[in-house]
């Protein structure tokens, strides 16, 4: 619905313009996966990488500690084996 005080819709010109594409601009974009990944590490780095608890990550991160461990040891055991 549009509402105008007038009878005639006068919008100004550069409102109208269209605004670049997402993959037109120049802004960094990963896969979903990729992003996840970055975001799991990130909190895991921030909690000393203990999973549950207090201040774990799964609690940063709002999860379940079950499956935040599931993940973090599928994809940081090697580079990390004391997960907690």
């Amino acid at each position: 619905m549009i509402l105008s005080p007038q009878s005639v819709l006068m919008a100004p010109i550069h409102e109208l313009e269209a605004r670049p594409s997402i993959r037109a601009s120049r802004i960094p974009m990963g896969t979903l996966d990729e992003v996840k990944r970055e975001h799991i590490l990130r909190a895991l780095q921030a909690s000393g990488w203990i999973v549950g608890g207090p201040n774990g990550a799964a609690e940063l991160l709002g999860v379940k500690r079950t499956s935040l461990y599931k993940d973090a040891k599928t994809e940081y055991s090697e580079t990390h084996p004391g997960l907690q």
